[in-house]
């Protein structure tokens, strides 16, 4: 089994997330960010062992130029990353993120009107399933 961890690594203080296999062995950076913005300590690797979904106010895809709290989605290796919460130009967050087992849907909190029914801002719960 593996631990998924978040970390800022030393040469450029970046918050970076790392896996390493639950015997100490195998140590492998996933995220190679460019600013302190990188994956937030609330992170969920699927039950598959496949897919791994954080949070983070980077634009660590080109989607996030906001750079407001946004869920992200890759592979267990940290190749194939994807922004899951819709860009948007509103100060709102998306965090405290979790994915089921077989990695077909992430789970997030909101205080973003994605969908016209949040106009108060309050803390909302989605599900998407469209990845």
């Amino acid at each position: 089994s593996q631990i998924l961890m978040p970390q800022r690594t030393w040469s450029d203080l970046n918050r970076e997330l790392f896996v390493i296999n639950s015997d100490g062995s195998g140590l492998a950076q996933l995220t190679a960010t460019t600013t302190a913005d990188g994956p937030r300590p609330n992170i969920a690797m699927s039950g598959d062992g496949t897919s791994i979904a954080f949070y983070s106010s980077g634009d660590l895809t080109g989607f996030n130029t906001s750079t407001i709290e946004s869920i992200f989605l890759a592979n267990a290796d940290g190749s194939g990353l994807r922004q899951v919460s819709p860009e948007h130009d509103q100060a709102y967050e998306s965090t405290e993120v979790t994915i089921s087992n077989n990695a077909g849907s992430i789970v997030y909190q909101s205080l973003v009107d994605f969908t016209g029914g949040n106009a108060d801002h309050n803390r909302e719960v989605f599900i998407d399933t469209s990845f």
